[in-house]
Order: structure tokens, then sequence, then C-alpha cells
């Protein structure tokens, strides 16, 4: 793949996990969702085969909207086949600045023994805390009141 096209890609990779993170409630500036083409050369450069940009000079870091310090990483990794040396670099600088989320673009994939470092770390919250569901006339809580055909012992119906 030719230096323009790669530009072309990255750029288009990097507009959509902008958007991405955006509709997820991060904060995303204006101009970082707008970015043309010609900006996204001017900052990060134009020819891929010389280093310009790198993947790696791609990582971002957002915030939250609800809460400044609920925020995640976007990695944007080198290698074509991301292995458990970066995922292992990745969990480091996430341990390092207090991250507990992140989000790896890969090229191709990961190997198995990447894809099995997954699991959360012993200082890290595995996720936030599940929020309990907005109240809402049509939830209502189920009460066992009998005998019942759906063969529950007790026929469950509506709490009064």
């Amino acid at each position: 793949m030719d230096d323009e096209e790669e530009t072309y890609r990255l750029w288009k990779i990097r507009k959509t996990i902008m958007q991405l993170c955006h509709d997820r409630g991060y904060l995303v500036t204006q101009d970082e969702l707008d970015q043309t083409l010609e900006e996204f050369k001017a900052q990060f450069g134009d020819k891929p085969s010389e280093g310009r940009p790198r993947r790696t000079d791609l990582t971002v870091l957002v915030a939250h909207n609800d809460d400044p310090t609920d925020q995640m990483f976007v990695f944007f990794p080198e290698e074509p086949k991301v292995g458990i040396k970066t995922i292992k670099v990745y969990c480091q600088r996430m341990q390092e600045e207090n991250i507990t989320r992140a989000l790896i673009v890969v090229q191709q994939g990961m190997t198995p023994s990447a894809k099995q470092v997954g699991t959360p770390h012993p200082a890290l919250p595995a996720s936030r805390p599940p929020q309990p569901p907005p109240p809402s006339s049509a939830h209502r809580r189920q009460t066992c009141l009998g005998p019942g055909p759906s063969g529950c012992p007790g026929g469950c119906g509506p709490d009064v």
C-alpha cells in the first residue's frame, strides 16, 4: 500500500474512533470530530513508510463527560498482530497513569496468548460498579403469590 492510501486509511480509522468515543460519552472536541485529511496530514504527517505518522502517534486519552476521572486510552499498536509484550506495555502504562479502560485498534488481531492477558489486574477494578436502572412505571418487581400454571411453585405476579 502506498503512502497516500495508508495515510487516508489512518485518517479514516482515527476519525471513526473519535466518533465512537464521542458517541459513548467521552469528551472529544469538535475539531477532532471534523478533522479533514489535510489537517490530519499537517498534524501527523503523510509518509507512513518513513514513520510519519507512526500508528503509535495516534494514541489518545479521552475522559468521560459525566466523570472526568473515568478515562480511556485508545492505543494504535504498530505490529500487525498484537502480542503479549505489547499488551503488557499497555497494562503497565495504564497502571502508572491509573487508567482502567482501553481500546486497542489492531490491524490483524491478537495472538492467543495476548488475548489471555485480558483478565483484570488485581489492583484495578474490573469495571465500573453496576448502576441501578432508572425508576420507571414499566418496571415492576415480581413477587410470588401462590401456585401458578407456569411450573412456579408460587405463581408469580406483580408486587402490590
